[in-house]
């Protein structure tokens, strides 16, 4: 039996040069018309597009990431703010970046804070001192 999947899996390997050529003689001449289609699409599809990129890059489904949002009642994880659910950009999933593991849901200051601490918690100690010492 014909298998189309297959098929098209081994002439891409063995015309991998010329299908190449043939995307980047497409992109070149339809440049704008394809910058014009993304645009469109990002903004039609912004609640797949957002899931999908927490399922690939943290491995949350949308139910995980729901239910991690309501165990900290919508609010950052460690200034207890809530947190700006209509921008996308002040919601921030916080990780560890060497083990990969979801620590929780920042608001976009905290989590550049702990980025500028390195993530380290000695350091993020310190800095509490400081700042208990120096009220």
């Amino acid at each position: 039996m014909f298998n189309r999947k297959e098929y098209y899996k081994e002439y891409n390997k063995t015309h991998r040069e010329q299908r190449l050529a043939q995307y980047k003689k497409y992109n070149s001449t339809h440049k704008e018309q394809r910058k014009k289609y993304n645009k469109e699409y990002q903004k039609t599809h912004k609640e797949y597009l957002k899931q999908y990129f927490i399922k690939y890059k943290y491995g949350l489904s949308k139910t995980e990431y729901d239910n991690l949002l309501l165990s900290q009642n919508n609010r950052c994880a460690i200034c207890k703010e809530p947190l700006d659910l209509q921008n996308p950009h002040n919601v921030i999933i916080d990780h560890n970046h060497l083990t990969g593991k979801i620590r929780g849901i920042l608001c976009r200051k905290c989590n550049l804070a702990i980025g500028q601490l390195r993530d380290n918690p000695e350091y993020a100690y310190n800095a509490f001192l400081y700042l208990k010492e120096n009220d």
